[in-house]
């Protein structure tokens, strides 16, 4: 869109400064509502080699990083600060997800991945204990919801194999992916995930470490009920957008591709995740214990 309708420069930079701006301030409002204590911690995405990437071309995923910077505040802001108040903004994530969706091919994992830890929380939770914590969050209204996104994603993907089918040799598939011996898949892999290793760690290593940190410390208090109930409401969110995160950056391993800006997308979810996974463990003493305090290191 940005190389397109906006043009070239001047105008092309101050579009991109203005939505790269944008973005920031959205998931930083996000984290200032839902997780004050650190509020700062999308400033983090400006040094990430992705997003400086995106914003400094005439093409990449701007676009989709500030469409789903805005869907995860109107989602996320009504559920976590009160969950048990229907949120009226519900109605405008269809159409800003299916927007995003039909920008880039991989974008459904995003959407189809941010369902799955919610519905396998609500399987596996105590039905009593979930309507207390969470009313509006596991209401009938929300499942629609996002079985809607799910359906939605899967109307992309069906869309894009039948219309793939017809490119052949052609299609964006083979042309990055040209070999399909297992052999050279498992080549196409590993050098994927060693290269998003060094410029995505926040995604591919500092996320799942957090999310399994969180989760055993999250088993070890679950009999003291006023710290479930305060870390209850959260975590299966949280979950939620680390999953998401995580399946995007698997899925392009799996694909064998890589490009330094492909990642983009999913870095507000994994830093909205990460933000807060980092607040239930500050809630219970566990980051100070483990991680060091960013007026700390900068001390040091």
């Amino acid at each position: 869109f940005s190389g397109t309708v906006v043009g070239h420069f001047p105008w092309f930079y101050t579009y991109n400064y203005l939505l790269g701006f944008l973005s920031i301030m959205l998931l930083i409002w996000l984290c200032l509502k839902c997780f004050p204590k650190f509020w700062y911690l999308p400033i983090i995405l400006l040094f990430t080699p992705s997003f400086n990437d995106i914003f400094y071309k005439f093409y990449g995923d701007k676009d989709m990083f500030f469409l789903w910077s805005f869907f995860l505040v109107l989602l996320l802001i009504p559920l976590l600060k009160n969950p048990t108040k229907q949120n009226n903004y519900f109605i405008y994530l269809l159409p800003i997800a299916n927007l995003a969706l039909y920008m880039r091919e991989v974008q459904f994992i995003l959407l189809i991945g941010l369902t799955v830890p919610y519905f396998l929380w609500w399987i596996f939770s105590v039905k009593k204990y979930r309507m207390e914590t969470n009313q509006y969050y596991y209401s009938k209204t929300v499942r629609l919801y996002f079985i809607l996104f799910i359906i939605s994603g899967c109307i992309f993907l069906i869309q894009y194999f039948v219309f793939a089918t017809f490119l052949g040799e052609e299609s964006y598939y083979r042309a990055v992916s040209p070999k399909f011996t297992f052999y050279s898949r498992f080549l196409y892999s590993a050098k994927a995930l060693f290269l998003y290793t060094i410029s995505d760690p926040l995604i591919v290593l500092v996320l799942p470490i957090l999310s399994v940190v969180t989760h055993v410390e999250y088993r070890k208090i679950k009999t003291n009920r006023y710290v479930l109930n305060s870390s209850f409401i959260r975590l299966p969110m949280i979950d939620s957008l680390a999953f998401a995160s995580f399946s995007f950056f698997l899925f392009h391993v799996i694909l064998g591709v890589y490009e330094i800006s492909y990642l983009a997308s999913g870095y507000p979810f994994a830093i909205i995740a990460i933000t807060g996974y980092l607040s239930i463990l500050a809630q219970h003493g566990t980051s100070e214990r483990r991680f060091p305090r960013m007026r700390d290191v900068f001390y040091f």
